[in-house]
């Protein structure tokens, strides 16, 4: 009796579980068809909005190509994550998405993230995107998942996941249109890349980057690709072990970011005669040599560059920026990465360098900035800068010391910065606050210069950010309220800005 019992109540509850699997299954189908039905009156109210009906197609057509290309391009992962703006542009009603759907010129800019269990119909999608782009030139902005690191050691081609060679033919049958290229380097897209087929003469635009330096396969420190015939690019940025294989006109080029070792490229500068823009970046530590410095009378002369930026370890800013002259040059960053090194040399190449330059900086931005002596000694070369900024590197401290707002303050020396109107200092502030607000002052109401010396121009902002809360804990109340009082009657007596915040930092 009880196990007849037991099974009649199993049974029971099973038809019971089935009979609730029913409903929710029903449910669920209710739920998709009123996800229908709203979408269709919400076209249909929009489509009785006067400020809809009342735009001309042309207007509204404008109008979308903003939607669709006014967005932020420099984070390719966000780009290539958001929900294409054609398909919200469509979503809204009928004569929308007849306008929308039926201009080539809105379907210009491809963004895919390559998803492993969507790639089938991702490479659907795109054959059609394709074709609704016309004769248009392309903007093409491609990503790919990340494959979880937990499960078993993946081989170069298996961390990162590689679409299928016929995605990429899709691609390169219209390379003839591309305008812009952001991609990672992917294996099959390399292969296509090196067959003589594969002609960009409209490139305008292209970054290549390796997806990660920590897998690589010999035959991917280089790309072999022939792009002599893209005579109108003019925007470079390469993340890769060497260029040794790429053939380009490099007299073309006037925006080049630079991502590897310098004795790859460094040969390849004194081609860029239209260069207007130069970032370099330290590039994989293990396949680098550090290029000894200039000590020739032969340099490379970058007659057009206007901003140069350098992200590397101060032995090689030091060798690098003794091969130049750059007697245009308006904006300078340097950021060198933490070594236990005197700072000596390479700010003593960097002095050489903007003297030797003749050139009229009017920005320079000095990330982990060196000892104080060295910047007194570049404030010599740096009479015309207008905007300085000491900014806080994510590897170290960097000190704000009294020493160093002394270089700033006119009551000490009257002849350096004369011409700064913008003064940035981010990092951990071991000064006195005294120090800082008589430098400010000194910048606020400058002092009248020496017979033999120009006027000194009035500060127009100042950015103070520290990132030890102490600075300020450690400072007497009345003290400190003293300080802040004083700063809003000099910012409301003389109108400039000072801004001063506290911002933690996570290392």
């Amino acid at each position: 009796m009880g196990r007849n019992a037991s099974r009649e109540s199993k049974a029971a509850l099973q038809k019971k579980l089935d009979a609730a699997a029913q409903k929710l299954l029903q449910a669920k189908q209710n739920v998709a068809k009123l996800q229908v039905e709203y979408c269709r009156v919400r076209e249909e109210l929009n489509a009785l909005e006067s400020a809809i009906m009342s735009l001309p197609a042309e207007i509204l057509l404008e109008i979308f190509l903003l939607l669709c290309e006014g967005r932020r391009m420099d984070d390719v992962k966000l780009l290539c994550s958001e929900r294409p703006p054609q398909f919200v542009i469509g979503a809204v009603c009928r004569a929308w998405r007849h306008i929308a759907w039926g201009a080539s010129r809105i379907w210009r800019t491809i963004t895919i993230t390559f998803l492993s269990t969507r790639i089938t119909s991702q490479t659907q999608l795109l054959q059609e995107w394709l074709k609704r782009s016309g004769t248009s030139l392309l903007d093409i902005y491609l990503d790919t998942e990340c494959l979880d690191e937990d499960e078993e050691e993946h081989e170069y081609d298996k961390r990162f996941y590689q679409p299928p060679r016929k995605t990429f033919e899709i691609i390169c049958t219209v390379s003839h249109r591309w305008r812009k290229l952001h991609t990672p380097r992917f294996i099959p897209l390399d292969d296509l890349l090196q067959s003589e087929s594969v002609s960009s003469p409209s490139l305008q635009e292209l970054y290549l980057s390796d997806p990660d330096a920590e897998y690589y396969y010999d035959d991917m420190e280089t790309i072999d690709w022939d792009l002599r015939e893209s005579l109108h690019l003019k925007k470079l940025n390469l993340n890769m072990l060497s260029i040794r294989g790429l053939k380009m006109n490099w007299g073309t080029i006037t925006h080049l970011e630079i991502r590897m070792n310098p004795l790859d490229y460094l040969h390849h500068l004194e081609d860029c005669t239209a260069l207007e823009s130069l970032t370099l970046f330290m590039g994989d530590p293990t396949y680098r040599e550090v290029p000894l410095s200039n000590e020739s009378d032969v340099f490379i002369t970058l007659s057009r560059l206007t901003r140069l930026s350098i992200h590397e370890q101060p032995m090689t800013i030091e060798s690098i920026v003794s091969y130049l002259i750059t007697p245009k040059l308006k904006s300078l960053s340097l950021s060198p990465y933490r070594e236990r090194v005197a700072p000596t040399e390479w700010t003593l190449s960097v002095a050489q360098f903007i003297h030797r330059s003749s050139c009229s900086l009017t920005q320079i931005d000095v990330t982990n900035a060196p000892a104080v002596l060295r910047i007194r000694e570049l404030a010599f070369y740096l009479k015309t800068v207008t905007r300085f900024s000491v900014l806080d590197p994510p590897f170290a401290d960097q000190k704000i010391s009294d020493a160093m707002l002394l270089v700033f303050d006119l009551s000490e020396r009257k002849d350096f910065f004369p011409e700064l109107e913008e003064l940035t200092l981010e990092g951990t502030f071991t000064c006195n606050i005294e120090t800082l607000l008589r430098m400010i002052k000194s910048r606020v109401s400058p002092p009248l210069p020496n017979d033999d010396q120009p006027p000194v121009k009035r500060i127009q902002k100042i950015d103070i950010v520290y990132n030890n809360a102490e600075f300020t804990q450690h400072v007497e109340p009345n003290a400190l309220q003293r300080f802040y009082d004083e700063l809003r009657s000099l910012s409301k007596s003389t109108g400039p800005s000072i801004k001063i915040s506290f911002q933690k930092k996570f290392i």
